[in-house]
């Protein structure tokens, strides 16, 4: 039970998002009409080593990274329902296991352990492994590397195409506001857009240095700066998604 506990915690999202709520699952929901199959999830080795738990884990995350990314991880969440036969006809598991949330699981898997080009960890990376919310200029950052955006694009978008399916799920309740899908819209159109690039980051970051030294900011902002249309209220919303998703259990 812990390690579907933990694999579930993944695709939590109560409290951060007030209309909808991911109700726990108990033993007696696996249990139902077939002991066997709540024996195979208890006993997986595969479920966990491949589940990944970033509690208390900041400063191994290199071990921790190597192994769900490697290629039994991989090929275990590709299809993991196949490797609990006796669990074929639990509604629960199969909602757990749908392709949506396999798909949202590993694209979070991919942007907490997603590096740069330099090798070195992504900012909103960084910032989930450190439980600390991620800002706008997290965004701003994200896009001087060509991975670290691709990972945050591919993470956003799951999760955008996994609310029909976690809005349905019996081990959830409500539903995504309008405001909190223009937010993902608005953030997929800016990361796949030409101000996401090095050069709009760097403009970025001297438009900060320079409003530090000059109280006159409203008239130093750039063109690059000043056209960047995030939501701050979704970037909130995304940050405390993330860390809910790795930390509440």
């Amino acid at each position: 039970m812990k390690f579907i506990k933990s694999f579930l915690s993944l695709l939590t999202i109560n409290v951060v998002l007030a209309n909808v709520e991911v109700i726990p699952v108990s033993e007696a929901t696996l249990q139902y009409g077939n002991d066997e199959c709540y024996k195979e999830i208890e006993n997986s080795v595969l479920l966990k080593e491949c589940t990944i738990d970033l509690n208390n884990t900041e400063n191994n995350y290199e071990e921790i990274c190597k192994t769900v990314q490697s290629d039994k991880c991989k090929n275990f969440m590709k299809d993991p329902k196949s490797a609990f036969p006796n669990c074929k006809d639990n509604n629960t598991i199969n909602e757990i296991f749908s392709a949506d949330l396999i798909d949202m699981y590993n694209a979070i898997t991919t942007l907490a352990c997603q590096k740069d080009e330099n090798g070195n960890l992504c900012s909103m990376s960084n910032k989930l492994l450190k439980k600390i919310n991620i800002s706008e200029e997290d965004i701003q950052i994200t896009c001087k590397s060509k991975s670290c955006t691709e990972a945050a694009i591919n993470v956003i978008q799951t999760i955008k195409d996994s609310t029909d399916t976690l809005e349905k799920a019996s081990f959830s309740s409500g539903s995504f506001t309008d405001t909190e899908k223009t937010g993902m819209d608005e953030m997929l159109k800016f990361l796949t857009s030409n101000q996401c690039n090095l050069e709009v980051y760097n403009n970025y970051i001297n438009n900060n240095n320079n409003n530090n030294n000059n109280n006159n900011d409203n008239n130093n902002k750039s063109d690059s700066s000043s056209s960047i249309k995030i939501s701050i209220s979704f970037v909130i919303t995304l940050s405390l998604l993330l860390i809910s998703i790795f930390y509440l259990n």
